[in-house]
């Protein structure tokens, strides 16, 4: 029995207290053979379960092809184990593989963790300083499948044999609740110290062991233990569930963590799964919108017989979504070209996310649509159809029905936000339901916060997105897999940020409080419907004060950077970049050079003696010695490469004439340079790379992204009306597609003055405004946002 078990009402403190004892919450070797709460199966189907699906597949072709889909669901290394559940207990061709998984669960009757799997010598172990060492392998050790097994197969198992593998399962979970030892020195459960696709797989595992004993004293032990479930959705997760790697590795734990409440569902101990709620307020639920719904971007259409894109904010050194990469880094859903190019993993299985196979984002809509059908996750199931397919069948994890693509609407987007915690912006120019598939703009900026699988970005656009089409990428990468060290990668200068003399960025918030260092400011619900975020972050660069605000608009984007040396005598190199997959337009203005070959951007950095094979140097260089004054440079998607380098599959972008014209209002001491990314392709269709460079104790950037398709520029007129060397004035003007002709001034302060009445004066303006104030010239009513005091332009007082 459970020696050790504490009352439910104080069990997480005192379950802290024996574990820093040293001491133990269970008996693992004592243990009894535990009565059962509810008949099994249970953990993946009941009895009802598997009946109601035997009639469908009886009677159903569809259920049928579901069936197929559903057995398909593996990978080189074997299949998830709830498809094993499906074969086994659904099919009754499943009974000719029951004998022999009936024999590997026999065979673990007395395995025990082997905390040192590979470095065995706990006298002779040396641990790598700064991350993890092999000796944490164990961490990965999952053993998830052989609790399905169990629940599945336990009426086929002696009481003795039954008795055995309980015991296996309860060294286990004693295992965990000692701390796991011997641990490396630095390991600790926190937000970005440890990497949870590596190191929660045998944690949420353990879980499910917990959950196959049906032993509601092992399950709440579990849940309230260190690095369970409480403490992950307490104190990991964090703003409205996001995960602290980046996005690109969520997926290792998901499916398991499904499992987990599913199982107490039907335990009717729902309240330690799906109907937990953390102390922030994350739960299962939100906790799957925000890796899904909350970081898409609108849908990118690939043309006729083709199935859109949903892009996922990306960030860090995992890069690739399985369609046209680097243009799509990461995806909710991938999408199909018309060849049927593409499509979203269904199951993934990597050695450093342990022996189990992992169920992707198709199985997580399922599950989030059989449980909250009002969340409208069927619309992202629909549009994982492939080409030419006039329904989607789902799997049979869930029983769900086959998905008529004409019967789903799109679910309300989380409007614009700020994540504090995690460290971002995403503006939505939408907070409509048509903002899914409709043209309008949105964008994410990065803030100067540390999240695992880090690449230094501090203060970068992560993505702008307009007229279903991306325009502005996280970076232009070359190769992929760790970026860590990588000159380009792993650096602002393969951003589109800023650099300072060269130096690499850090970020000012690296523990647990995700706000340290940083200021905010956001106006997201305003008449004008226009997005407003600004964040500071002093420190990013050695004596450098940092301050990027964005204005999003539906027809634009306003981009102000302010910087500024603590010496006001010293002179600091500011260069400010932006990486796209469209095409520069280059004029006669600009010149060839070869004045940023042979690692120039790199001289001084921490890079500089690391290059073996090279430095990675933008190629084809262009400059621009007018850069002080207004200038403007269009990126088109203007060519289709060859038939067949589907890497670079833009005719539709081309069809529709899509792209965008950069609007860069001057200023003194400053070169412009335009030219091809390293890693990018220099014939056709080039994706480019900008980068404007400043050399002044201080620097305000302005600039205005203005996309278009057809060829027609929204916008037609951007002017400087005034500015100073912390505010800045702008008017913009133009034709929306409707006909109906708008003008802006938009009003941005920074720095130190964001609170104080700013004054402008100029031949064109005088305004006093604090803050931000943005105005509608156009139309009757001349709406505003933010805080105008007062404003006169060209002689007629407005305000």
């Amino acid at each position: 029995m459970y020696t050790h078990f504490v009352p439910v009402a104080w069990p997480l403190l005192a379950a802290l207290l024996l574990i820093a004892c040293g001491k133990t919450a269970i008996n693992a070797e004592d243990a009894a053979s535990s009565p059962p709460m509810i008949k099994r199966p249970f953990m993946q189907y009941t009895a009802d379960d598997i009946q109601a699906i035997r009639q469908r597949l009886a009677n159903d072709p569809a259920a049928q092809r579901q069936a197929q889909r559903t057995l398909s669901l593996s990978d080189r290394r074997g299949r998830p184990p709830q498809v094993t559940m499906f074969d086994l207990l659904v099919r009754p061709e499943g009974a000719d593989s029951r004998a022999a998984l009936l024999q590997d669960l026999r065979q673990r009757i007395g395995h025990k963790p082997e905390p040192l799997t590979w470095d065995r010598d706990p006298s002779t172990l040396e641990w790598n300083e700064g991350m993890p060492s092999a000796g944490d392998r164990h961490m990965r050790d999952e053993r998830s499948e052989d609790a399905f097994l169990f629940d599945a197969l336990y009426d086929d198992l002696s009481a003795e044999e039954r008795a055995g593998i309980e015991a296996y399962f309860r060294s286990y979970i004693q295992f965990h609740l000692d701390g796991h030892p011997p641990r490396h020195p630095h390991f600790q459960y926190d937000r970005t110290s440890w990497l949870p696709n590596m190191h929660w797989p045998r944690p949420i595992g353990t879980h499910l062991l917990a959950l196959a004993l049906q032993d509601e004293e092992a399950i709440r032990a579990m849940f309230h233990a260190e690095g369970g479930w409480k403490w992950y959705f307490d104190a990991y997760l964090v703003d409205q569930g996001f995960y602290m790697e980046e996005f690109g590795k969520q997926y290792s734990n998901t499916g398991s963590m499904i499992a987990w409440c599913e199982g107490l569902e039907r335990l009717g101990l729902g309240e330690m799964g799906y109907d937990y709620v953390g102390a922030t307020g994350i739960s299962m639920r939100s906790h799957l919108k925000a890796k899904t719904q909350d970081l898409a971007f609108p849908a990118t259409y690939w043309g006729e017989g083709s199935m859109p894109t949903y892009a996922r904010i990306t960030m860090g050194d995992a890069k690739g979504s399985g369609i046209v990469p680097h243009v799509v880094q990461h995806a909710v859903i991938a999408g199909y070209l018309a060849d049927g190019t593409g499509g979203n993993r269904e199951v993934s299985a990597a050695r450093m996310n342990g022996p189990v196979v992992k169920l992707r984002e198709p199985y997580w809509f399922e599950a989030a649509h059989a449980r909250w059908p009002e969340d409208k996750y069927d619309f992202f199931m629909a549009a994982l159809r492939k080409p030419n397919e006039e329904m989607y069948y789902p799997s049979l994890l869930f029983n769900l029905d086959p998905i008529d693509p004409k019967t789903v609407t799109p679910p309300q987007p989380t409007p614009s936000y700020i994540a504090h915690q995690r460290g971002f912006a995403f503006l939505r120019a939408d907070h409509s339901a048509s903002y899914w598939t409709g043209p309008k703009p949105a964008v994410a900026l990065q803030f100067a916060r540390y999240y695992v699988h880090y690449v230094h970005d501090c203060m970068s656009i992560l993505g702008f997105h307009a007229f279903n089409t991306p325009l502005i990428v996280n970076s232009w990468g070359i190769g992929r897999g760790y970026a860590g060290g990588n000159a380009w990668r792993d650096s602002v200068r393969g951003h589109s940020g800023i650099v300072v003399d060269n130096l690499q960025a850090q970020p000012v918030a690296r523990d647990f409080d995700g706000t340290q260092g940083h200021r905010y400011r956001s106006d997201f619900d305003n008449a004008l419907d226009i997005r407003f975020t600004a964040v500071r972050a002093d420190g990013v660069y050695p004596g450098v004060a940092h301050e990027r605000a964005l204005v999003l608009a539906q027809h634009y984007l306003l981009d102000v950077t302010w910087l500024k040396n603590e010496d006001p005598e010293v002179d600091r190199s500011f260069e400010w970049q932006v990486l796209s997959p469209a095409s520069a337009q280059i004029s006669d203005a600009w010149t060839a050079t070869d004045e940023l070959a042979e690692g120039a951007l790199y001289r001084g950095s921490p890079f500089a003696d690391r290059m073996r094979d090279g430095s990675p140097d933008p190629t084809q260089v262009q400059r621009l010695d007018a850069a002080q004054q207004p200038w403007s440079l269009r990126l088109a998607y203007e060519q289709a490469v060859a038939e067949g380098e589907r890497d670079y599959a833009f005719g539709h972008f081309v069809e529709r004439g899509v792209g965008m014209d950069i609007h860069f209002l001057g200023g003194e001491r400053s070169t412009a340079f335009v030219g091809i990314p390293p890693g990018g392709r220099s014939e056709r269709a080039p994706p480019t790379w900008m980068m404007v460079r400043r050399q002044a104790p201080a620097a305000l950037f302005t600039a205005v992204y203005a996309p278009f398709q057809e060829h027609q520029p929204v916008i037609t007129e951007v002017t400087r009306l005034a500015s100073n060397d912390h505010a800045v004035a702008v008017h913009l003007a133009g034709t929306d597609s409707d006909g109906q002709a708008f003008a802006d001034v938009v009003l941005v302060a920074m720095g130190n003055h964001y609170e104080d009445e700013v004054h402008l004066e100029s031949d064109d303006l005088s305004a006093r405004f604090t803050g931000h104030a943005i105005i509608r010239l156009s139309g009757a009513q001349q709406p505003i946002a933010g805080q105008l005091h007062a404003l006169t332009l060209q002689g007629d007082i407005i305000r």
